[in-house]
């Protein structure tokens, strides 16, 4: 399982009127190993590398997303979960409706929940998963479903960005998903949810005063 992780001026650049998730060509490219992230220093598609070429199902330029809005969720009305989870998955915890939890070290949930901590900031250990608490809500971006048919490439990353800039010195990067290793395709679909671990998208997680 993949997540999403923001690329750290993400935010200056939707704060400053650069990227408009709803109206903006908001795209999905994919990049092989080659590409090494940046989440501080990479702010624009000029900073990207090694974006798989046309071919075995893939077209170079990538595909933008259809389907998108953004909704406030606060943490009470966060689904509850409590399983195996990788870095950057954000829960909420049924016995803490106050605060939600971003996943920062990966493992499975101990067979009796911990005292989970009350302010913004602070961590717990969870059986072998570490958490911190992030927020009292969380702004999530959702898109439809993106597909490639027949694909047969190898790929690790799947990177976000808004094209609608016709410079790429100018065209911002949001979000980038790391596989944990080269991926396959065996000439199946190539189906891409955007889902955080809370089924309800792109997580950006807002801290609590």
């Amino acid at each position: 399982m993949a997540t999403f992780s923001l690329y750290h001026q993400a935010q200056a650049s939707a704060w400053s009127g650069a990227v408009n998730w709803a109206g903006d060509a908001i795209t999905a490219t994919l990049h092989a190993a080659g590409y090494t992230p940046n989440l501080d220093t990479h702010r624009f598609v000029s900073d990207l590398s090694a974006e798989l070429p046309t071919g075995a199902g893939y077209g170079s330029g990538g595909q933008q997303l259809a389907g998108r809005g953004a909704s406030y969720i606060p943490a009470g009305s966060w689904p509850d979960t409590w399983a195996a989870y990788v870095a950057g998955q954000v829960i909420r915890p049924a016995l803490s409706p106050q605060l939600l939890f971003r996943c920062y070290g990966a493992g499975t949930s101990g067979a009796a929940a911990p005292a989970w901590p009350s302010a913004p900031g602070a961590t717990v250990t969870d059986g072998s998963v570490s958490w911190a608490a992030i927020a009292s809500g969380a702004v999530a971006l959702t898109a439809s479903q993106l597909i490639w048919t027949g694909f047969g490439a190898t790929f690790r990353y799947i990177v976000l960005s808004d094209r609608t800039p016709p410079a790429a010195t100018a065209q911002p990067l949001i979000a980038v998903a790391d596989m944990g290793g080269p991926a396959t395709g065996t000439g199946g679909n190539l189906d891409v949810i955007f889902d955080n671990g809370s089924g309800s998208g792109l997580v950006i997680p807002l801290w609590a005063m």
